[in-house]
């Protein structure tokens, strides 16, 4: 594990992520661990294979922390934005990454 990011810090990073999912994405958090060391997350259900193109897209993070980090801020911004009367984002119309 990253020796910056304490267990607990991770344990509380995945409990954000997964009341989040309950809330914004019917419960369905993916975390993807590529070869390349890097990771992608995603609120909802996703098929790598089937969604090439949607998962090429999302942004690419370092560490696990990193990715529910950026994960987590997507939703910090889709709630600001409706908060302020911006249009939907792709989360608040279900993609998200």
């Amino acid at each position: 594990m990253n020796k910056q990011v304490g267990e607990l810090e991770l344990l509380q990073l995945l409990a954000a992520a997964e009341q989040a999912a309950a809330k914004y994405a019917d419960g369905h958090l993916t975390l993807f661990r590529f070869t390349t060391e890097h990771w992608k997350g995603f609120f909802g259900t996703v098929c790598a294979a089937c969604e090439r193109e949607r998962v090429s897209a999302a942004p690419k993070y370092r560490t696990l922390p990193d990715a529910l980090r950026g994960l987590l801020a997507t939703i910090e911004r889709s709630t600001s934005q409706e908060k302020s009367g911006a249009p939907p984002t792709r989360l608040q119309k279900g993609f998200n990454g």
